[in-house]
């Protein structure tokens, strides 16, 4: 049977025998991917043309994540 995306980080969060690390892992590598893409400059993105995903669309999602992300992160009141 094949996984789901979700599905597969599911298991890679959930079954690991490092325990929860592996969600923190996890998290810290969602967080420090989209803030690098999100910054990069016109550059580095145009490195990225060719590919699956146009650049601005690539780094509009991840802008969108790193955004979500500092939401998450940011300590409560």
């Amino acid at each position: 049977m094949c996984k789901t995306n979700v599905e597969r980080i599911v298991d890679v969060m959930e079954f690991s025998a490092y325990g929860a690390l592996s969600q923190v892992f996890v998290v810290d590598a969602v967080v420090k991917h989209a803030e690098a893409v999100a910054k990069a400059t016109p550059d580095e993105l145009a490195a990225m043309e060719g590919g699956p995903v146009s650049p601005a669309a690539w780094q509009g999602v991840a802008r969108e994540i790193a955004g979500k992300m500092a939401a998450y992160m940011k300590p409560s009141p």
